[in-house]
Order: C-alpha cells, then structure tokens, then sequence
C-alpha cells in the first residue's frame, strides 16, 4: 500500500466483489490483483488455479506472495508485482519496512489495540 500510495494508486484490500473470491490486494488502475500464500497445499493450488482463471477471463493479472519470506523478499516480491504492472519503484527495503512497521504500530494505537514489539 505504501509503494501505491506513492504513485497516487487506490488500493481495495480483502476484497471479494470482483471475482467473487477472497482477493487480498487489488489495484483497479493497473488491473492488479495480488494474493498471498503461507504454504502450498493441494487446496491452495487448487484455489489459486481457480482465482487465476478468472482474473484471465476479466483481463486482470493476478501475482502471488508468499508470506513465509523474510520480510525483505517480501518486499522484493511486491515491487515485482507491481512492475508485473509497469510501476517501478526504486527504494531501500530495509527502509520501507521501517516505515511499513511504524505504520502498522500507528494504526494498531489509534485502534487502542494493545501492541507488543
């Protein structure tokens, strides 16, 4: 969301109303949908060859991240989605996930949910 927020890009997160599949990030400008994985599972693959399918038939492309990398590679993961989407970004990761962390601790205050670092 940061790197969209940067280009000006609107971002719908956990949305369902486009293929009527759980999507976990979609950017309605490029077309681009992203979905995260923990670990590949028969099911899984089976939900992601689902989802792909339909994101091909309504002319969106889909990228998969796995969420079991270290946070740098994830980091690589999603400016690669995006250059999937012909937005390059040039940055530091380890500073953008500084400011991804500080974010999150923010917003996890202003919820007045409890924090633990």
């Amino acid at each position: 969301m940061i790197y969209c927020s940067q280009r000006g890009l609107k971002v719908e997160i956990s949305n369902e109303s486009r293929l009527g599949l759980l999507i976990d990030a979609y950017i309605p400008e490029l077309k681009l949908a992203i979905n995260t994985i923990e670990a590949r599972t028969k099911r899984g693959d089976d939900t992601w060859s689902v989802t792909k399918h339909l994101c091909e038939k309504r002319g969106i492309l889909l990228q998969r991240i796995s969420v079991n990398n270290t946070a740098d590679l994830i980091c690589m993961e999603v400016k690669r989605a995006l250059q999937s989407g012909n937005v390059f970004i040039v940055s530091d990761g380890a500073n953008d996930i500084e400011t991804a962390w500080e974010k999150f601790l923010l917003l996890k205050r202003k919820k007045g949910e409890g924090c633990r670092e």
